[in-house]
């Protein structure tokens, strides 16, 4: 991924050839969210996370319980999270926004390529949110 955009710009060829294999491979998108800390005091914290490409829902996943120390990892399918690789420019972002219980949101963007983590604390909890491919 990391000569994707290099090829769109110097070498055509290339640039199909890449977006082909990626197309053909299509990895999935995996987000983890690991609870730090519980927003609750007594119980462990429900929780849906949304992914976003760009603003626009790709996923939501709800119905986890994630206590101090738990997590979970959404899978979002290639096609899901980006369509064809021919469509990712290099302002594409995946966001990731986590609902704990019915109101307490926390929220992260993370642009190409894509990687990476980020510390999201809604209301009194700690959550780590990791993106790979």
């Amino acid at each position: 991924m990391k000569w994707l955009f290099a090829a769109r710009d110097h070498d055509p060829t290339s640039y199909k050839n890449i977006c082909g294999a990626l197309d053909a491979k299509a990895p999935e998108l995996k987000v983890k969210v690991a609870c730090e800390t519980t927003d609750s005091s007594f119980h462990a914290d429900s929780v849906t996370t949304t992914v976003k490409r760009n603003g626009a829902v790709v996923k939501i996943d709800s119905g986890h319980s994630l206590n101090n120390g738990d997590s979970t990892t959404v899978t979002v399918a290639w096609a899901d999270a980006f369509g064809s690789a021919a469509g990712l420019t290099p302002g594409t972002a995946i966001g990731v926004e986590l609902l704990i219980g019915a109101d307490v949101q926390g929220m992260t963007t993370m642009p190409f390529p894509f990687s990476g983590s980020a510390q999201l604390t809604p209301g009194g909890g700690k959550y780590t949110v990791s993106l790979s491919l």
